[in-house]
């Protein structure tokens, strides 16, 4: 699918979603607004200005001047950011959107297995006598 043909339903991103990280964008500062102009970059850097201008002013398409494509594909690589910046937040520790799809103590518990797991294989490196097996 093309990236004109998809749209915030297809990034799994519902309109209440779109909205909540819409106006996140227009309140953003600092490090979040770096973030924003990230993400239009990895989408398309030749008309990053014009998206991080779109997402954090809500300056529209026919305002904007020259940008080198039609409204329909600048509309289609806007959601595409709007995707990426959202990923980049859950990153963050951010989460606009995000709900937890997973029981926080069993992820706790896994953490703590693994954990276990490669304290017991750097005991096990540490044990191994790899100076008298150089040779010199």
């Amino acid at each position: 699918m093309s990236i004109r043909e998809t749209y915030l339903k297809d990034y799994g991103l519902n309109e209440t979603d779109a909205n909540k990280i819409l106006s996140y964008c227009r309140s953003a500062t600092g490090y979040d607004q770096q973030l924003i102009l990230q993400a239009a970059q990895e989408v398309y850097p030749e008309i990053a200005p014009y998206l991080f201008l779109n997402l954090t002013t809500g300056l529209g398409y026919d305002r904007m001047g020259n940008i080198p494509m039609q409204r329909k594909d600048f509309q289609g690589y806007r959601r595409k950011t709007i995707e990426v910046y959202d990923r980049y937040m859950i990153c963050n520790g951010k989460p606009l959107t995000c709900k937890p799809k997973y029981n926080i103590e069993k992820l706790k518990k896994f953490r703590e297995e693994q954990i276990k797991k490669l304290e017991a294989e750097i005991e096990k490196l540490k044990e191994m006598d790899f100076e008298s097996n150089r040779d010199v």
